[in-house]
């Protein structure tokens, strides 16, 4: 990928980095429900009890 000037760089990391916060929300939005649910306590990698 070759981004020619400073505009098509900055438009590129905004739209990254807006994907990027959707998915963080996501994310939490997903740990709270879990920590509710209680029902993931065995899910390896996922400890929704660390920040």
């Amino acid at each position: 990928m070759s981004l020619w000037n400073e505009e098509q760089r900055l438009e590129y990391l905004r739209l990254h980095l807006k994907k990027i916060i959707n998915i963080a929300n996501n994310f939490e939005s997903l740990k709270q429900r879990i920590l509710v649910n209680g029902h993931f306590k065995e899910l390896k990698g996922f400890n929704p009890y660390t920040e």
